[in-house]
């Protein structure tokens, strides 16, 4: 079957960078989850910890292809941080409700 018939939904020939881009930003993404509601289960708590626990083992993830120790802790710092501030504010707006 030529490749000219195959529909161009199929992007993975045409711009391998984007599909590549999404896979990782969708294994971050399953490994925060991962994390965020393992912590939660263990610790049987919803609160801005889980967040800060998951943002530093996704972003540790994230960065660990560069195998940069200084990029390793810098991402872990700054997704931790960012993570438990939204899960901080999320638990603040329901208590007020």
């Amino acid at each position: 079957m030529p490749t000219d018939l195959i529909p161009r939904a199929i992007c993975t020939e045409h711009s391998p960078h984007f599909t590549s881009t999404w896979c990782i930003d969708g294994l971050f993404g399953g490994i925060f989850a991962l994390t965020h509601c393992g912590m939660q289960r263990y610790r049987r708590q919803n609160d801005w910890v889980n967040g800060l626990i998951a943002g530093a083992v996704g972003g540790a993830a994230f960065a660990v292809g560069t195998r940069n120790w200084k990029q390793v802790v810098g991402m872990a710092s700054v997704f931790s941080a960012f993570a438990a501030a939204a899960d901080y504010s999320v638990s603040n707006s329901m208590h007020l409700n």
